[in-house]
C-alpha cells in the first residue's frame, strides 16, 4: 500500500513539473529570431496566455498566407539569375544563327562555358542554404528533444519517452553527416559530370549524357530508403512502448480507484484529467515543432521549385532558338531536383518523428 501511495504521489507531483513553466512557451522562447518571425503578430503574447489556443491559430489561412509571401520573396531574388541566365541564351543564339565564317565550335564551347558558369552560381549558394536549413531543423530538434523528452515522462510514459529520445538522436546525427560529409561533396560531383558531359558532348561523345540523373536517382533511391526504414522501425518501437507504459498506466488507475478507500475513484478521474491536459500538451507542443520545421523548409523549396520552373523555359527557349546549351540547363537542374529531394526527405523525417512523439492519446 505504502508503494502504491508513493506512486500516486509521485505521479500528481509530475504535473507540478510539467506545468510549473509552459513547455510550448519554453520551446518558442528558444527559437532563433530569424525562425520567430515568420510567425503571426502578436504569437508570443498569445502564447503566453494560452499556448494550446495559439498553436491551433497556426491555421491553413496562415500557411497560404506564408506560401504567397515566400513565393514573392522567391520570384524577385531569381530574377536577376534567370535574366543573365536567358541573355547568355539569347547572345549565344543569335551569334550562333548568324555565324557565318566564324567557327561553330569554339562559338559553342563559349556559349556553354558561360551557361555553365552562371548555373554554377545559382547551384552552389543554393547547396549551401540548403546546408544551413538542414542544420536549422536539426537545432530546432535539439531544442525541442529535452522537452519533448520531460513531456513524455511526465505523463506516465517512461518507455515512449526513451526511444522518441533515442530516435530523435539518431535522426538528428544522420542530417549532421548529410551535411557535413555529403552534401557538399555530392554537389561538387554533380557539377563535375555536368562540365565533363558538356566537353564530351561538344568533342562529339555523349557516353556521359545523363550521368547527373542518374546519380540524382540513385542517390534519392537510397535516401528513401533509409527514411523509409527509418520511420518503419521507429514507429514500430514507439507502438510497443507506448502499448507497455499504457498497460502499466491502466494498472496504476484500476488500483487507485479500487484499492484505496473513499476517494479511490476521485483519484482515477482526477488521473485521467491529468493525462488528458498531458495530451493536449504533447499535441500542441508537436504541433508548433512541426510548424517550425515546416516554415524554415518551405522558403527554400519554393526557392528550388522557382529555379526549377525557370530552367526549364530556359531550356525550352534554347530548343526553339536553335541554341547549343539546353543539355547543359537540364543536367543543373537534375542537381536542383537532388537538392529538392535532400531538403524534404530530411524535413519529413523530422515530421514524422514529431508526430509520432505528439500521437500519444489519454488511457
Amino acid at each position: 500500500m505504502k508503494q502504491l501511495l508513493c506512486i500516486i504521489l509521485l505521479f500528481f507531483s509530475l504535473s507540478f513539473t510539467v506545468f510549473a513553466s509552459c513547455p510550448i512557451n519554453d520551446l518558442y522562447s528558444s527559437l532563433p529570431g530569424g525562425l520567430t518571425d515568420v510567425f503571426p503578430k502578436n504569437f508570443e503574447d498569445e502564447l503566453k496566455k494560452d499556448g494550446a489556443s495559439a498553436v491551433s491559430k497556426l491555421d491553413a489561412n496562415y500557411f497560404l498566407s506564408f506560401i504567397f509571401s515566400v513565393m514573392r520573396t522567391s520570384l524577385s531574388d531569381s530574377v536577376s539569375e534567370v535574366y543573365a541566365l536567358i541573355f547568355i541564351i539569347v547572345i549565344s543564339s543569335v551569334m550562333l544563327a548568324f555565324s557565318d565564317g566564324i567557327p561553330y565550335k569554339p562559338m559553342t564551347a563559349a556559349a556553354t562555358f558561360a551557361v555553365i558558369g552562371c548555373l554554377t552560381q545559382i547551384i552552389k549558394p543554393l547547396s549551401e542554404q540548403i546546408g544551413e536549413q538542414i542544420q536549422g531543423m536539426g537545432s530546432v530538434m535539439k531544442l525541442s528533444l529535452p522537452i519533448m523528452t520531460a513531456v513524455s515522462g511526465a505523463s506516465g510514459q517512461p518507455s515512449a519517452a526513451t526511444v522518441n529520445a533515442v530516435w530523435l538522436n539518431t535522426s538528428l546525427t544522420l542530417t549532421e553527416q548529410l551535411t557535413e560529409s555529403i552534401l557538399s561533396p555530392l554537389i561538387s560531383v554533380c557539377i563535375a559530370l555536368a562540365i565533363a558531359s558538356s566537353l564530351m558532348r561538344m568533342s562529339g561523345n555523349n557516353s556521359l549524357s545523363g550521368a547527373v540523373g542518374t546519380v540524382k536517382n540513385t542517390f534519392v533511391f537510397l535516401l528513401t530508403l533509409i527514411v523509409s526504414v527509418f520511420t518503419a522501425v521507429m514507429s514500430f518501437q514507439n507502438v510497443i512502448a507506448k502499448g507497455s507504459d499504457t498497460v502499466l498506466l491502466r494498472s496504476v488507475k484500476f488500483v487507485s480507484g479500487s484499492a484505496i478507500p473513499v476517494i479511490g475513484g476521485a483519484l482515477s478521474e482526477a488521473a485521467g484529467a491529468y493525462l488528458s491536459s498531458i495530451s493536449l500538451v504533447k499535441s500542441s507542443l508537436g504541433t508548433l515543432c512541426a510548424v517550425c520545421i515546416t516554415v524554415s523548409v518551405l522558403p527554400y523549396v519554393i526557392r528550388l521549385f522557382t529555379l526549377r520552373l525557370a530552367l526549364s523555359l530556359c531550356a525550352f527557349l534554347s530548343d526553339i532558338m536553335g541554341g547549343a546549351v539546353s543539355a547543359e540547363i537540364r543536367e543543373f537542374s537534375s542537381i536542383l531536383d537532388l537538392l529538392t529531394a535532400i531538403s524534404v526527405l530530411s524535413s519529413v523525417t523530422f515530421i514524422i518523428a514529431v508526430g509520432v512523439f505528439a500521437s500519444t492519446l489519454p488511457v
